[in-house]
């Protein structure tokens, strides 16, 4: 088996959010899923939501892509886009269109679409009505758009980022969603994946009396679940990797150390052992453990840079002065939080709008609902980014104003 660093390089530089090569554990949410398949097969339609929900970095994402890679064949599958469903037809359209472009281009030439080329769809009560800009014209329903597909297979609709997606009724509630979930289309069902608190938000768009089952909160991967990946990852025969006569044990350790459950932790550390094994031309014994570690943590911290990015550093000060570790506080805590760092810094206004400071730091994953209705730092490695964060840029511009910041 010849060592080949192209295709090492190329899942080292992996960017995009993609199923991952060494997908592992998530037997219990893969089973809910089937389950689900299994009840619309059965003739019951309604309430098949699957809710997969969890802090940022638990893999739901990779679950969601996973599923669907799995069912790929027996299924039909298609992504609707939570920043489409407040235009109910432009995002069952979009859904139409990538289930049979040709049909979907053809509806749209046979109908005449608007100069721009869109879909003004409107749905009310789980039936579509047509604007004066809508097409197609014969599109009536829900149930009719699907029938487009011309197919006979189950159709299953994957919403990731689901905590972003908001309602077109006058009472709050998504049409669209709330159809799949009432059974309204049949043969259909919707595998939602987002941040913690994800299951309450679709609670208010209309996917309610949803089973306890079908809402799952993602928790660490076990360890044995880690080193089953490491270890699909050192056997997988397109890289080649020679690990002859290499006691893989302290790699095992570092591995689980540094992702410490986590599947987006779990990736970068994988990625970062690759882009090592790459300078030893493929020889696992020469690896630098220290370099990995270096490596990983940088991609931790710039992982974490981007759930913080335009979040001020004050107001992450009062985060954590204000929530403990391992442990969560009242939400009305976090608003009391913002309103006395905003107090304390004026100029935080112009860096983010003390209005929306709550819901960008919920959006951003940075705290997170528990079980018991508070909120959380979700991960320790966030709370330790965060701290190290605030203290490099309070050694920039000296002490705090407001405040004194705890090193914990």
């Amino acid at each position: 088996m010849q060592f080949d660093p192209t295709r090492l390089q190329k899942y080292v530089k992996k960017t995009d959010r993609t199923r991952p090569l060494f997908f592992t554990g998530r037997a219990h949410e893969m089973a809910i899923a089937q389950r689900s398949l299994d009840n619309l097969k059965d003739g019951d339609t309604e309430g098949n939501t699957v809710i997969f929900q969890g802090a940022p970095g638990a893999g739901k994402t990779a679950l969601l892509n996973h599923i669907k890679a799995n069912i790929r064949d027996k299924c039909d599958t298609a992504t609707l886009r939570a920043p489409l469903i407040e235009s109910p037809g432009v995002a069952l359209f979009d859904v139409f269109e990538q289930l049979d472009p040709e049909r979907a281009e053809q509806a749209k030439t046979e109908h005449r679409t608007t100069k721009q080329g869109g879909v003004d769809l409107k749905v009310v009560g789980g039936e579509i009505g047509v604007s004066s800009l809508s097409v197609p014209e014969d599109i009536k329903t829900v149930q009719q758009l699907m029938g487009l597909r011309q197919s006979d297979k189950t159709l299953v609709l994957f919403l990731d980022e689901a905590q972003n997606a908001v309602g077109d009724l006058s009472n709050g509630r998504s049409s669209v969603l709330q159809t799949l979930h009432e059974g309204g289309v049949g043969n259909v069902f919707l595998v939602a994946g987002g941040l913690s608190g994800t299951s309450a938000k679709l609670r208010t768009l209309g996917v309610s009396w949803l089973a306890s089952e079908n809402k799952r909160t993602l928790q660490p991967l076990h360890e044995d679940e880690i080193v089953a990946s490491l270890e699909a990852f050192l056997n997988n025969k397109d890289f080649g990797i020679d690990s002859s006569g290499y006691d893989i044990a302290p790699l095992k350790r570092l591995v689980v150390d540094e992702c410490m459950g986590w599947p987006q932790h779990l990736t970068n550390t994988l990625r970062s052992l690759g882009e090592e094994l790459i300078g030893t031309d493929g020889q696992l014994g020469a690896c630098d453990l220290n370099a990995i570690q270096q490596r990983s943590e940088a991609l931790r911290a710039e992982y974490y840079l981007g759930r913080t990015e335009g979040i001020p550093s004050p107001l992450l000060r009062e985060l954590i002065n204000t929530v403990p570790e391992n442990g969560g506080v009242d939400p009305f805590e976090i608003y009391k939080m913002i309103e006395r760092a905003y107090a304390d810094e004026p100029r935080l206004e112009k860096m983010l709008p003390s209005d929306d400071a709550y819901e960008e730091l919920v959006r951003r994953g940075v705290v997170q609902e528990d079980a018991s209705g508070n909120l959380t730092i979700p991960i320790p490695s966030m709370r330790s980014y965060i701290e190290q964060r605030v203290k490099v840029q309070e050694d920039q511009e000296g002490a705090p104003s407001g405040g004194a910041y705890h090193e914990r």
